[in-house]
């Protein structure tokens, strides 16, 4: 007779159950969109109106930032788009927003951010300024946008400096 001794099954314990590699994003993980424009309302002052556009479950909604700038008269408008870009984002920054792509139609501003275009020498401190604001960002990307897709948010910050400044200059 073969006496073998039979060996003590353990109990198998279940495996754990798998885990999701899909978490759901909360909030503030969300991607966000947002669309911006900025107005020059005069004399070292403007506007920069955002749409923020979020994803299924999170907030959207207008808002619109005055700012001020030390004009330099040599750079023809160009310091109001970073001074009312960087409004922009701080704005962006403190709503919690952490992955953004903004839409702008300021083609010169994307194209220097971009690397395309050389800044200005005298927009040196804005341009380093505005990295570093998008650097603070878990992803950020600015985009140049047709003009037509802003008009009503431009039209809608031009009005809002046309009653609060009674002034609107163009920004070049």
């Amino acid at each position: 007779m073969n006496a073998q001794p039979q060996a003590a099954r353990l109990p198998l314990n279940p495996p754990p159950p798998a885990k999701s590699r899909l978490k759901p994003r909360v909030g503030r993980d969300a991607d966000y969109q947002a669309h911006v424009t900025v107005v020059r309302c005069g004399q070292n002052r403007g506007i920069a109106g955002v749409q923020v556009l979020g994803s299924v479950g999170t907030d959207s909604g207008e808002h619109f930032i005055p700012f001020e700038v030390h004009e330099t008269p040599s750079q023809l408008g160009r310091d109001y788009g970073y001074a009312g870009m960087l409004a922009a984002l701080q704005r962006l920054r403190s709503l919690g927003v952490r992955r953004v792509v903004v839409q702008t139609d300021d083609a010169a501003l994307v194209d220097e951010l971009d690397h395309r275009a050389e800044p200005h020498s005298e927009l040196t401190l804005p341009y380093i300024m505005l990295g570093c604001k998008l650097n603070e960002f878990a992803r950020a990307r600015i985009i140049a946008s047709p003009a037509d897709r802003l008009a009503a948010l431009r039209a809608k910050t031009g009005m809002l400096a046309l009653t609060v400044y009674q002034e609107v200059s163009p920004v070049a």
